[in-house]
C-alpha cells in the first residue's frame, strides 16, 4: 500500500454518494505520514499540499482500492480456500497485512464471543495476484500466520499498527483519520 484517502465527515461523505458535492477526498502517500497517535495520523506536509480524488494521476492506472478487495476470497498456492479479506492493517514501517475471515456467520460468531477469534494473517507480498474471482497467494497455509499466533500480531492490542475500520456506518466504508 502506498497511499490512504481520508475521508471526510459523514455528512460530507453522504454528499458525495449522492453527487450533491465532489468526492474530492484527500490522498495521503503513506511515506509522508510521520507518526501516528491513536487515531490521528500526523503527516510531514500540510493539508494544503495532498492531492485529491479527483486531480488526474493521483490514482494511478494500475493501483486499486482496498473496496475492491474486500471480501474477495484468498487461495493458497496449493489451491485451498483459505477464507476472505475482512480487514487490513498498516504496520508501523508501512508494510501492508491482510486479515482473512470466514463467512459473515462465523465473523458475527466471533464477535460476540461463541467461538475463537483465529483469523490468518496474511502479508501483502505473499500475493501473487489474481486467479479467477480469487486471489493466490505464492505460499501455503502452513507459512501463515493466525491472528492468535505466538509470533503474529495481537489483534485489538497492537499498538504499533493503524487499523483501519470499515464499519463507520452502514452507508460509509471509508477510514477515517483526523490528520495535521
Amino acid at each position: 500500500m502506498t497511499k490512504i484517502i481520508l475521508g471526510g465527515s459523514m455528512l460530507e461523505e453522504l454528499q458525495e454518494k449522492y453527487k450533491l458535492k465532489a468526492d474530492d477526498d484527500p490522498i495521503v502517500p503513506v511515506d509522508l505520514i510521520s507518526r501516528q497517535d491513536g487515531k490521528k495520523l500526523y503527516l510531514s506536509v500540510s493539508s494544503d499540499e495532498l492531492s485529491n480524488k479527483l486531480q488526474e494521476g493521483a490514482i494511478a492506472l494500475g493501483e486499486s482500492q482496498f473496496s475492491k478487495f474486500k471480501n474477495t476470497t484468498v487461495v493458497s498456492k496449493d489451491g485451498e480456500k483459505l477464507g476472505r479479506i475482512i480487514e487490513r492493517i498498516l504496520h508501523s514501517d508501512n508494510k501492508l497485512s491482510f486479515i482473512l475471515g470466514d463467512s459473515p456467520l462465523k465473523e458475527f460468531a466471533e464477535r460476540i464471543g461463541l467461538t475463537p477469534d483465529v483469523d490468518l494473517l496474511v502479508p501483502n507480498h505473499y500475493i501473487d495476484g489474481y486467479k479467477g474471482e480469487s486471489l493466490q497467494l505464492s505460499v501455503g497455509r502452513e507459512d501463515l500466520v493466525t491472528t492468535l499466533g505466538a509470533h503474529s500480531l495481537s489483534i485489538g492490542r497492537a499498538a504499533e499498527r493503524i487499523h483501519f475500520s470499515e464499519m463507520v456506518s452502514k452507508d460509509a466504508a471509508i477510514s477515517r483519520y483526523t490528520y495535521r
